[in-house]
């Protein structure tokens, strides 16, 4: 049975995500609503699985790959809208920075991203077998950042892959010891 602390916390996610239209009306940082609510994923995941605080840094290091990932991946997805967001004043990036420091800024947060992803990898999963998951998504989030002008390979082709990637390695790092 799922804790009443997990209960209490499961409104969080949805908050966050009915936020994030308006976040585009005030801040080009809505991009870090698009991650945080997918942050919030893993921590309640964790939580549901292992109701006490025992080894949340682990589980903060996956959700804040899972953050910085996000918000990389939602500024590649905004390029998109850059016309329609300029011309309707929406704040993203994009729209604030330019499409080339916007995409510049993505790579900065999937650099960020896989460093928290190697760390997790290094100091809780430590197992071999696990890291070709890891590598093969530090290539990909490469590749996400070198074909972001095609976002439909980038976003829907590329990204959509490294959460089975991350995924395979936190089972393989579980299983193989």
């Amino acid at each position: 049975m799922i804790s009443t602390f997990c209960l209490a916390l499961s409104p969080v996610p949805l908050i966050i995500f009915a936020l994030y239209p308006y976040m585009k009306r005030f801040t080009a940082l809505a991009h870090f609503g698009v991650g945080l609510g997918m942050a919030m994923a893993p921590l309640g995941g964790w939580f549901a699985a292992s109701p006490s605080f025992d080894n949340l840094p682990a589980a903060a290091l996956l959700c804040l790959f899972t953050l910085f990932w996000g918000a990389g991946f939602d500024i590649i997805y905004a390029t998109l809208d850059e016309e329609f967001d300029r011309r309707e004043h929406l704040y993203s990036f994009v729209s604030r920075f330019g499409r080339q420091k916007a995409l510049f800024w993505s790579s900065v947060l999937h650099g960020i991203a896989f460093a928290c992803l190697s760390l997790l990898f290094f100091t809780t999963i430590r197992t071999w077998y696990a890291a070709p998951f890891l590598l093969t998504t530090g290539a990909l989030l490469w590749l996400e950042q070198r074909k972001a002008d095609d976002v439909q390979l980038a976003f829907f082709k590329i990204n959509a892959g490294l959460g089975f990637l991350v995924f395979a390695m936190i089972v393989t790092g579980a299983v193989v010891r």
